[in-house]
């Protein structure tokens, strides 16, 4: 269940924050920095992502009800102009996937490490 705080007379949900603080717990081994925006903010509607790839490039993302959509090259910093293409993305791993290489070959790694887990867990039982 969602946290529901007031401001002033409004209520916010949380929903979209603390979706967006677990991504950015979940990919943080993909990508060099990922943070919640403490300049811009937390709205009910949406919710902005600074994050750095493994490629050293940066981001300012915004997550809305829609997905994921690159809204600046720069922390804390919408600029309508740098954003041509306008893109959503329905998962910041789609996002992450399209702007960073490394992210690939990251994901790629953990997924087979996972992988030889198993197969290592599974030779472990039968021997036994």
């Amino acid at each position: 269940m969602a946290d529901i705080r007031t401001n002033g007379t409004e209520e916010i949900d949380d929903t979209l924050k603390l979706e967006a603080e677990h991504l950015a717990q979940e990919v943080a081994y993909a990508v060099h920095d990922i943070q919640l925006s403490s300049v811009l903010g937390a709205f009910d509607d949406r919710v902005y992502i600074n994050l750095t790839t493994k490629e050293k490039e940066s981001f300012c993302v915004q997550l809305t009800a829609q997905g994921f959509k690159i809204v600046g090259k720069e922390y804390n910093k919408v600029d309508e102009k740098c954003c041509k293409d306008n893109q959503c993305y329905e998962t910041l791993y789609s996002l992450l996937d399209k702007v960073s290489p490394q992210y690939r070959v990251s994901f790629g790694n953990v997924l087979f490490q996972k992988l030889e887990s198993l197969k290592s867990q599974q030779s472990d039982g039968e021997d036994g």
